[in-house]
């Protein structure tokens, strides 16, 4: 599914137009990012959490000439699934 069949598919549900349901989802989207970028985190009760981690400076290779090189720490942002959401991935595997 793709931004725009999810806001089709959030309209068809709330009986919403479709321009103030973009309306929405773009503000999430902003909100979001907003909040990652300042090292935050979003808890989504039922759904999951969006949370920043600092991976560490690590040795890699490059996959072409098989040469090590250093690969810097950084900051990801992380998703970790609710028990819900797992549990309806699961039903995936009941066919």
């Amino acid at each position: 599914m793709n931004k725009a069949e999810l806001i089709s598919a959030i309209a068809d549900k709330t009986q919403g137009s479709k321009m103030d349901v973009e309306k929405v989802v773009n503000a999430f989207i902003s909100v979001v990012n907003e909040n990652i970028s300042s090292k935050g985190g979003i808890r989504l009760v039922g759904f999951g959490t969006l949370a920043v981690v600092m991976r560490k400076a690590r040795q890699g290779r490059n996959p072409v000439t098989g040469e090590k090189i250093h690969i810097e720490s950084r900051f990801a942002p992380v998703f970790k699934a609710s028990k819900e959401l797992r549990e309806a991935a699961n039903k995936l595997s009941e066919f």
